[in-house]
């Protein structure tokens, strides 16, 4: 972050942009690990980043005061007095809407189970594909550097077109190092 910050907070921090390095690194890992991956769990993982982001943890004292409450009410007035309450948290909204639907405790236990289990499996499978890109992307930095060092290499005679060119492999490893931070 430092780094970043050294970069862009100095005059001139445009020659630190190249696009053909940022396409090279960011466009290369992004096919790569789109092919250790199906369409759906590289897709999957950025909604998986979504919901890391924008979720909060529950406060478990908030959802087991709560719990007793809603038991409470449950046994003093029954299931059907429940359809008014507000409930905060999603996964006992669920849980008590199908027990007021008339589902039996074994059906809302697996229900509520596999629901959850799929929601940890795709947050397995997002952790897999952003792991993957903390992989690939440094590579694809060395590839961008073999790039640059080739164009440079094809033309010696001429100087002007060493220094883009060594701007590119050099670039691209700055990249390539810098996206899996």
């Amino acid at each position: 972050m430092l780094s970043a910050y050294a970069i862009f907070s100095a005059e001139g921090a445009e020659i630190f942009l190249n696009t053909q390095s940022i396409l090279i690194v960011v466009f290369g890992t992004a096919f790569v690990v789109m092919m250790k991956f199906t369409f759906r769990q590289w897709l999957g993982a950025f909604r998986a980043a979504g919901t890391a982001f924008r979720s909060q943890s529950d406060n478990p004292d908030e959802l087991i005061a709560q719990m007793v409450e809603l038991s409470g009410k449950a046994r003093k007035e029954g299931m059907l007095a429940l359809e008014n309450v507000e409930i905060e948290y999603e996964f006992l909204k669920q849980g008590v809407r199908m027990l007021i639907d008339g589902a039996s405790r074994e059906v809302v236990s697996e229900v509520l189970y596999k629901d959850r289990q799929q929601f940890l499996d795709r947050q397995t499978w997002g952790t897999k594909v952003w792991g993957a890109w903390g992989e690939v992307a440094p590579a694809m930095g060395m590839i961008g550097t073999l790039v640059g060092l080739v164009q440079m290499l094809v033309d010696l005679s001429d100087p002007k077109a060493i220094g883009p060119a060594m701007a590119v492999a050099l670039l691209t490893t700055l990249y390539g190092s810098s996206l899996p931070m």
